[in-house]
């Protein structure tokens, strides 16, 4: 992952710079809490993405950082909506934001964050670029409510599961990849091919953070069994469902849905998981997922100059560090 590394490494500071630009031109009661939610770590993701995809199809020049930088304010806004929603504690081992600057302060600066990365994209005078954001945020917030209504359920099984994550995760790396790609002024087909890698990336994104739920917490920095506690629905789980005998899976069911689990129980299960393989089956899944993600790539039209080709090679290489993350 050599070039995907390098890339990350290389380019950070700048968007680090194209964020702190922007969240300083939000209002001054909203600010502190937004300025400690984008500073609590994260790997920009989102942002290098629409870099990497603008990079790839021969675009030099700066702007495109100021585009990345709004993607990830909407992402850092779906967090913070996300631990109030989850009652969580902490975010990447800081205290979350809505517990450091309280509830409705923390939702209403959510808010603003995302009205200002919409503002920043008006700012473009090219409608295609609200739209695809526009886009994406519906689409989270339609996967979010679908999860909420699913918890405790498995009537859906993996099918539902796929609906979900499809909106929750995979609709904002899609955009991402997108806006970069509008921004070089991508083919119609060399757009679709990039909005397809995002879109699958996405997918094997949050398959592989579900299969990381049971790996152990001080590999990844966050509490193991998170979904068995939310009865959340994913795939670990449900291989491990469909090993138990028919007594102990209507037990296990009935346990899901009225969320009853006792902490020692937790620990028990997501050692069971883990020790039945369920999360390598897991990544399987996402491989899937991430081979789509790969032909996408190579299906790209527009010949690569040396740079482009650079930027190909660490997109290329974003599959694979998508599937190895620890954390």
């Amino acid at each position: 992952m050599r070039h995907f590394a390098a890339f990350l490494l290389r380019e950070q500071p700048r968007i680090a710079e194209a964020i702190d630009a922007l969240t300083a031109k939000l209002p001054g009661y909203v600010r502190p809490a937004a300025v400690y939610a984008l500073s609590t770590g994260g790997k920009r993701l989102r942002p290098a993405l629409t870099v990497l995809c603008a990079r790839s199809l021969g675009y030099s020049e700066n702007d495109v950082y100021r585009l990345g930088a709004t993607v990830e304010l909407f992402h850092v806004a779906t967090l913070l909506h996300d631990d109030i929603l989850d009652n969580a504690n902490t975010r990447r081992a800081h205290p979350a934001t809505h517990c450091k600057f309280g509830v409705p302060r923390t939702l209403l600066s959510a808010d603003a964050m995302v009205a200002h990365a919409f503002r920043t994209l008006s700012e473009t005078n090219d409608p295609r670029f609200m739209r695809c954001l526009t886009s994406a945020v519906i689409g989270t917030a339609d996967g979010e409510i679908m999860e909420i209504e699913a918890q405790g359920s498995t009537s859906g099984g993996l099918a539902a599961y796929t609906t979900i994550i499809e909106g929750k995760t995979a609709c904002l790396l899609r955009a991402a990849c997108e806006l970069g790609a509008l921004c070089a002024g991508a083919a119609a087909s060399d757009l679709t091919a990039i909005s397809d890698y995002g879109r699958n990336l996405g997918m094997a994104f949050q398959i592989a953070d579900d299969a990381l739920d049971f790996s152990l917490e001080n590999t990844t920095g966050k509490p193991e069994g998170g979904d068995l506690r939310e009865s959340k629905f994913t795939p670990p789980i449900a291989y491990y469902v469909e090993s138990l005998s028919p007594e102990k899976r209507r037990s296990f069911l009935a346990r899901f849905a009225s969320r009853s689990f006792s902490d020692t129980e937790i620990r028990t299960l997501v050692k069971e998981i883990r020790d039945g393989g369920f999360q390598e089956r897991t990544l399987r899944l996402a491989d899937a997922y991430l081979d789509a993600a790969s032909l996408s790539l190579r299906s790209l039209t527009a010949p690569p100059d040396k740079h482009a080709e650079k930027a190909r090679e660490a997109l290329a290489e974003a599959v694979a560090f998508v599937r190895d993350r620890t954390a």
